[in-house]
């Protein structure tokens, strides 16, 4: 009886104390349980020191004891004091690196102590030294690991550099990209392998480069912070755009990313809910940390859905956006349709040309619309005709194939251009294109340096699929740069080649001057009645004709265009305040019409508020009127005021309400009254070539930085051609 009373108080003692413990402790309350096993190879030969990690149903690390398996290959993970609750686990098995064994983590599920063996898989061992470019390891740099084939990604232990700049892992046999990148703002540049073949043991050394920072913020209307806007960077000179992981803005509109020294084109694409529109700085030089800010305009999306003639979506037709005034392209990232046919760009507002072009495998004709104007959000859903295949192959004279030629295709009648891809030979002369059906002339132009004659071929019929097989002549480089008689350089000076025998014209692609008025054509060796004529919107209004000009070598030819002689006649006028007053002391500028060149000295006005030019030349100009600054009046542009015969031009200045600067238009450089490319033309030759100094130093000082420079060019270059901000007033003074 004492036997039996001691034991009942024994039983009663226990129970009493896993019922407090499980009070404090609830999961002793319930059974616990151990997971135990044995790790083996392949040939089913035990793994010693394997590391055995447990996590929970969800992949999260439970904290238990470190456990590794000993000689025998044997582990045991039991919680002691406690044990496992029953429940579901993962149980991960990280052999050492030198074994060649592949981790491996496996679920199981616990009821009762539980026997888990595993037989890990062979994989190859990848290793390597990650140094700078003075050859010094780089500790703590993190390598990531994805299959080129699958897409899936890996995590194998021991992923980062130790302190001396190795690494060592082991993983699965596969062609990857391998991404090697500082994670604790090391100074250096990430570098990314693609179709690394990791059959067998690897070693692969890396060098990372040396970094500065392009950091800066991003800013919508108004102000307001850019959030989550994404910044991408393609190397000028390789066109490969950079890993740059982290290069997103922050909730205050700031970013920050690392670049090695270098020339590149760096853009910003904000979200498309926030309705801004994105930009892109071409040829940004970054030889040390430098700040870019970005103001990014309002603008509004469009999108829209582009289908076949069958009602079937379109999958990856590039969408082009310009401007319908300037032609200017803009910078339109992810502008290609998904899997539905759908596209969606954000552009400022305005008024553009929307190009839809199908992928030429399609065999569907791309569409131009004109003149689409673009101030809400708007839809346009296009359907894609059937084209027509043109396949071409181009060789010189001697049969060699010529890479780079350039196909244009125009409309026969209205000579508007139609939108192309792979319209470009590649290495072995061959393109392949689509156009519509119908009439049209084809452009091939070659590359400047192979020296080759360009071809037009002229209303050709497209129906159906054509090979079009070309050979092109031996040519000669004519060059030269077009000036007028200050040595400006003159742009858009038209270059026409005649032959003297027949008058029939050459065919010369791009026949203008550019921007600095150089030029270029390729021309058969023979001679040539030569004419360059300006563009009706200049103010030169002479030509130059050299007749039988003999092509035996490249021939440089500069051409000094001037003024004719015309008719002269006075221009007089008063000018007045608001109350009918005559201003005296008012500098009046005679100016070239569309320009800010000086057609005369300037003059100023008397007491009695005269002015008067007593010879000019018969012809329109523009008038500036430039009061004192202390009677508080506006300057006035008054443009296109014809002389043809002696001539009186009255005017009356308006009061500005408070202090007055000179700046009318801000960019406007040449003081034409518009800001456009004209003003970044007179900017780079005022800068570069000497040009004539701005009538109002605030209006070209375009960004508003009180100086007119190099970075006023860039300003307005980043305005006209990638949407960037708009120019604002200087205070520089006039």
């Amino acid at each position: 009886m004492k036997y039996e009373t001691k034991s009942h108080g024994a039983s009663l003692l226990t129970a009493t104390l896993i019922l407090a413990l499980g009070i404090l402790f609830p999961q002793i309350a319930q059974a616990q349980f151990s997971i135990s096993g044995i790790v083996r190879d392949p040939g089913a030969t035990p793994v010693a020191n394997v590391d055995v990690l447990l996590f929970d149903g969800g992949g999260n690390p439970l904290g238990i004891p470190p456990t590794m398996t000993d000689i025998g290959g044997n582990y045991i993970i039991d919680n002691l004091p406690f044990g496992l609750p029953a429940g579901a686990y993962e149980v991960r098995f990280d052999p050492p690196t030198a074994t060649g064994l592949l981790f491996t983590q496996v679920p199981v599920s616990v009821s009762a102590n539980t026997t888990l063996n595993v037989s890990l898989v062979a994989g190859s061992i990848l290793s390597g030294f990650v140094r700078d470019t003075l050859g010094v390891g780089i500790p703590g740099i993190d390598l990531n690991f994805r299959d080129e084939n699958t897409g899936n990604t890996i995590a194998p232990p021991g992923d980062n550099t130790d302190g001396l700049g190795f690494y060592n892992v082991v993983i699965p046999p596969a062609i990857y990209r391998l991404t090697y990148r500082p994670v604790n703002g090391e100074p250096f540049i990430p570098v990314e392998l693609r179709d690394v073949s990791v059959l067998t043991n690897t070693t692969i050394d890396v060098t990372l480069p040396g970094a500065v920072i392009v950091s800066g913020t991003v800013l919508g209307p108004g102000g307001i912070a850019v959030f989550d806007a994404d910044f991408d960077a393609v190397d000028v000179t390789t066109g490969i755009k950079l890993l740059t992981p982290g290069d997103n803005t922050d909730a205050s509109g700031n970013y920050s990313f690392l670049v090695p020294p270098g020339t590149y084109d760096i853009n910003v694409a904000p979200l498309l809910p926030d309705r801004l529109a994105p930009q892109l700085l071409t040829n940004v030089v970054v030889t040390s940390d430098i700040t870019l800010n970005f103001q990014l305009l309002a603008g509004a999306l469009v999108s829209g859905v582009v289908t076949d003639v069958f009602s079937a979506p379109v999958v990856g037709a590039d969408i082009d956006v310009a401007n319908s005034l300037t032609g200017v392209r803009l910078f339109t990232p992810s502008d290609k349709t998904d899997a539905s046919g759908l596209y969606q760009v954000i552009v400022p507002f305005g008024l553009y040309t929307l190009d839809v072009q199908p992928l030429v495998s399609s065999g569907l004709a791309p569409v131009r619309l004109l003149s689409v104007p673009v101030n809400i959000d708007t839809t346009i859903d296009v359907t894609a005709p059937n084209g027509v295949t043109i396949t071409g192959t181009v060789q010189s004279f001697s049969g060699a194939p010529v890479a780079n030629v350039d196909i244009d295709v125009k409309d026969a009648v209205t000579l508007v251009s139609v939108p192309l891809l792979g319209d470009n030979t590649d290495v072995t002369g061959t393109f392949t294109t689509v156009v519509p059906v119908g009439t049209f002339n084809v452009e091939i132009e070659p590359p400047l340096a192979r020296h080759l004659a360009p071809i037009l071929l002229s209303s050709v019929n497209f129906t159906v699929n054509v090979s079009l097989p070309v050979i092109l002549d031996s040519a000669l480089l004519l060059s030269g740069t077009v000036t007028d008689s200050n040595s400006n350089p003159l742009a858009n000076i038209r270059l026409t080649a005649k032959d003297p025998i027949s008058g029939d014209t050459v065919f010369i692609p791009g026949n203008k001057t550019d921007a600095f008025g150089n030029y270029s054509a390729l021309l058969a060796p023979t001679t040539y009645d030569l004419l360059y004529r300006p563009d009706s919107t200049l103010a030169i209004v002479d030509s130059s004709v050299l007749l039988s000009v003999a092509l035996a070598n490249d021939t440089t030819i500069d051409i000094t265009l001037g003024q004719l002689p015309l008719p002269t006649h006075s221009l007089s006028g008063v000018v007045t305040d608001p109350g009918a007053t005559p201003v005296g002391n008012v500098e009046v500028r005679l100016l070239v019409a569309g320009s800010s060149n000086l057609a005369q000295p300037p003059v100023t006005t008397d007491g009695s508020g005269l002015y008067s030019f007593a010879v000019v030349n018969e012809g329109t100009y523009d008038l500036l009127f430039i009061p004192p600054i202390a009677l508080n009046l506006e300057q006035k542009l008054e443009s296109g005021v014809a002389v043809l015969a002696n001539t009186v031009h009255d005017v009356s200045l308006i009061s500005c309400g408070g202090s007055c600067g000179c700046c009318l238009t801000a960019g406007d450089a040449d003081h034409s009254g518009t800001f456009n490319i004209a003003d970044v033309t007179f900017m780079i030759a005022r800068i570069f070539s000497g040009g004539p100094p701005p009538i109002c130093n605030d209006e070209a000082d375009a960004n508003g930085t009180n100086a007119f420079n190099i970075a006023d060019v860039t300003y307005s270059i980043a305005r006209i051609f990638s949407g960037g901000p708009a120019p604002v007033c200087g205070t520089t003074g006039s």
